[in-house]
């Protein structure tokens, strides 16, 4: 019978996310990533739109919006990956490098989406099982 300490770690591995390794225009830099639409995605999504002035807020593309997409997935989904300085120093994830190379982003919400749409599947395939 589940615990209550099998859901706590369940929920931990969600707030951590997952590795994605080589995708479209980052081929060889690995990244660990929530899905998209998790739980702190819809808050601060709700938190940047609510902050645009009234008659900007339509219409508004959460995944590609330079507006709201780099913050957004700086903060709610992209939880590590191997990029380093020329140096070799780690570098820090920001919604400014997201903003600064938007191939990096891309291949964010690429992985993010892959990731939703993984454990969907799982989801799915569980339920009818």
């Amino acid at each position: 019978m589940p615990t209550i300490d099998s859901f706590k770690s369940i929920a931990a591995a969600e707030k951590a996310g997952e590795w994605v390794d080589d995708i479209q225009f980052t081929a060889g830099v690995r990244l660990r990533v929530r899905p998209v639409w998790n739980a702190d995605y819809r808050r601060v999504f709700g938190e940047i739109v609510k902050a645009l002035p009234a008659n900007e807020r339509d219409g508004i593309d959460a995944e590609t919006d330079p507006r709201v997409a780099p913050r957004l997935y700086a903060e709610t989904v992209l939880t590590d990956w191997d990029l380093t300085e020329n140096d070799g120093t780690p570098l820090t994830i920001s919604s400014q490098i997201l903003s600064d190379f938007p191939d990096l982003l891309a291949d964010v919400a690429f992985a993010a989406n892959y990731l939703r749409n993984k454990r969907r599947a799982a989801q799915d395939e569980a339920t009818k099982n």
